[in-house]
């Protein structure tokens, strides 16, 4: 046989389906809206309250300050915050023609699993002098975001599943 036909189809053989049906495009792009919704909902709500003395850190000072976490070596935190950007790949890789399975499926995973870390943050500085730390505990806006990140990663696992269904016929 030589290489030409190597890559041809006989009749009667199923070819390898690679584009997506309407119904899961819509599927994707359904996930896809509802995570990025929430997310930005979750930006103007509380993420953490401080029993103490009412100090309320919102979603919005969480994603632009959450790389600090790592100043502070508090790893589980600065885990939770690079979430952000892997969800924001998976939504990416997800709408795709040709995207890669096992990206796919490792950005999905990880982004739901280090979001978790978001929970390991239990003080918070006062003021720029860090000296003064209130304690926080989860807000509203930090189980909006996580819902954001578990439906991003929902979103992932469906379509590196209808990947792997495509590969195998």
């Amino acid at each position: 046989m030589n290489p030409s036909q190597e890559n041809q189809v006989s009749p009667g053989q199923p070819i390898a389906r690679t584009e997506l049906t309407p119904q899961q495009t819509s599927i994707i792009k359904i996930l896809s809206i509802i995570a990025a919704a929430l997310w930005i909902i979750a930006l103007p709500l509380t993420a953490y309250v401080s029993p103490d003395d009412g100090g309320n850190v919102l979603g919005l000072t969480c994603f632009i300050y959450g790389w600090e976490a790592l100043l502070i070596t508090n790893v589980f935190v600065f885990a939770g915050w690079i979430s952000n950007f892997l969800a924001y790949s998976v939504i990416r890789m997800a709408g795709a023609n040709q995207p890669s399975a096992n990206k796919l499926l490792i950005y999905s995973v990880l982004a739901f699993i280090l979001s978790f870390g978001a929970f390991g943050l239990t003080s918070y500085p006062r003021d720029e002098g860090s000296s003064v730390y209130f304690t926080v505990k989860p807000g509203i806006g930090l189980y909006l975001w996580l819902l954001a990140i578990t439906c991003t990663a929902a979103m992932g696992l469906y379509r590196y599943l209808l990947l792997l269904i495509s590969d195998n016929k």
